[in-house]
């Protein structure tokens, strides 16, 4: 229900469509929204379908600004995180179609260091995904993460092995998503990220603050991205 004084930005591809929209007093992004053509298909189609890629339609439209507090927001980013030039995990992503029979595909995440900071990171985030009857298909994302956020690569190191489970650590009123303390065995601690469409966990590392593993699932779809660190 406001008005602002704003520049609008666009890129028209053969393939894709951008779009960005600008607050130009505080610079923040209002507004963004794609559209992408993906690759023709290459495996077998029913009859009468063509092989063209699908489309893919996203917006996404700035409705709220909060600074929310967690335990390790004050803290530095642990030394690693400035000499580690790539992480990789390993995972598999099920999906099953109408309630039926799981279909499990493999995928692997690359997180390839750009810059850093003494408290945040700049990711190029790949993401593959493959099965037996379609060929490896990989997009990538640029990411910054920083301590004072969830599902970052790191979590500064200092309060790791005191947070207690059960501990509730941020509840959003806009999205009714929850961020709490899952279980803790000393050597990783669990944060959960619970809203009403899907549950992500975290798992850290509490002598490093890695991200050693990380499982989301879609509580619509009934999707489920599992993966571990694998180097």
């Amino acid at each position: 229900d406001r008005t602002c004084d704003s520049v609008w930005g666009q890129a028209i591809g053969d393939t894709a469509n951008m779009t960005w929209v600008y607050d130009r007093d505080s610079g923040v992004l209002l507004h963004t929204s794609s559209a992408t053509q993906g690759p023709p298909l290459t495996v077998p189609v029913a009859q009468f379908e063509g092989r063209e890629g699908s489309t893919f339609l996203t917006q996404s439209t700035l409705v709220d600004v909060r600074d929310p507090s967690f335990p390790w927001s004050a803290g530095p980013a642990p030394a690693w995180v400035r000499s580690t030039s790539r992480l990789d995990y390993e995972g598999t992503i099920s999906v099953a179609p109408g309630g039926g029979t799981p279909v499990v595909l493999g995928s692997a995440v690359s997180v390839e260091l750009q810059e850093a900071g003494t408290a945040w990171a700049r990711y190029l985030i790949g993401r593959t995904i493959w099965s037996d009857v379609a060929p490896a298909v990989t997009e990538y994302a640029v990411r910054v993460d920083g301590p004072a956020q969830v599902g970052a690569v790191f979590l500064p190191v200092d309060v790791l092995a005191s947070l207690v489970p059960g501990t509730e650590l941020d509840l959003d009123p806009e999205t009714a998503t929850r961020v709490s303390v899952g279980s803790t065995d000393g050597a990783t601690v669990t944060i959960l990220e619970e809203g009403p469409r899907e549950i992500t966990e975290y798992v850290y590392d509490t002598r490093s603050g890695l991200l050693v593993a990380f499982a989301t699932t879609d509580l619509w779809l009934g999707t489920r991205s599992s993966y571990r660190y694998a180097a």
